[in-house]
């Protein structure tokens, strides 16, 4: 399941996807498995703190949040990549951008 993910990452930082991709299978697939995740974790915090029964909110608001999540991220290395191709050749200036946006993607995961 791991490859999945990882695969998926790979396929929405690169600058070359088209939009189109983001309805795949894989995407679709990792939106789901963290929506349980994430849901799981409010469930919990929900009966062990006593929050808000507002579930049906929750889901909806994680999902709107992970849809446009890997819309603007797929957006942003696009926007990096064509501002770095007028400076560069392209494929330094692919390489340049997925590596920016990966890395950066990366360090924000490890810190949460």
């Amino acid at each position: 399941m791991q490859e999945i993910f990882y695969k998926t990452f790979l396929k929405t930082t690169d600058p070359r996807t088209e939009y189109s991709a983001l309805l795949s299978f894989e995407v679709i697939f990792c939106i789901l498995v963290n929506l349980v995740f994430y849901v799981g974790a409010y469930f919990i915090l929900m009966k062990l703190f006593g929050l808000p029964k507002k579930m049906m909110q929750i889901i909806i608001g994680l999902a709107v949040i992970m849809v446009l999540g890997y819309i603007g991220r797929l957006a942003r290395v696009k926007s990096m990549y064509n501002v770095l191709r007028k400076d560069h050749e392209e494929e330094k200036a692919h390489k340049k951008a997925t590596k920016q946006l990966r890395n950066a993607y990366f360090t924000w995961y490890f810190l949460s």
